[in-house]
């Protein structure tokens, strides 16, 4: 099951449009949903569908959206070069979170550009909802390289390894 939309969201004054696509029902889950931000900038949500698996074999509601100035979200061209800051960015995960309502509970995984988003809204937005979502540990086999694992509960969604 999946549904798409837009949410709006005001930044300085003007309205720009956010497209997203929900797996699950966001509403009747009893399971805390995962917000999935894509890389780029430049690049869309299409290369994070495969997270609907989580919502396929473990019921966890997966959330996937187009970052202002990707796929069918707002472009806003005519923007100075100014405007292309963290702020916008978080301004808008933060719009997106209350219009599906889950700003009280909820995981952030970042892909590349979408893990510092991720970064920046976890250390400046204080949104209480926010739960720790990945760990990081050294591999015993090679102290020089780190593991970094997104988990919850009993299911281990993946592991990066770092050189």
């Amino acid at each position: 099951m999946s549904t798409s939309g837009i949410a709006e969201f005001t930044f300085k004054g003007k309205v720009y449009q956010t497209w997203y696509k929900v797996f699950g029902n966001l509403k009747t889950s009893s399971k805390r949903p995962l917000v999935a931000l894509h890389g780029g900038p430049g690049m869309s949500h299409h290369y994070m569908l495969s997270h609907e698996v989580l919502y396929e074999k473990a019921g966890i509601p997966i959330v996937v959206y187009d970052e202002i100035g990707n796929g069918e979200s707002s472009h806003a061209l005519d923007e100075p070069k100014e405007f292309w800051n963290s702020e916008v960015f978080m301004d808008q995960l933060e719009s997106l979170l209350q219009h599906l309502g889950i700003s009280s509970d909820f995981d952030l995984l970042g892909h590349s550009w979408g893990g510092t988003i991720r970064t920046f809204f976890m250390g400046s937005k204080k949104i209480p909802g926010t739960h720790k979502s990945e760990r990081s540990e050294r591999d015993n086999r090679d102290p020089e390289r780190e593991i970094i694992c997104l988990e919850r509960e009993e299911i281990l969604y993946f592991c990066i390894i770092l050189s």
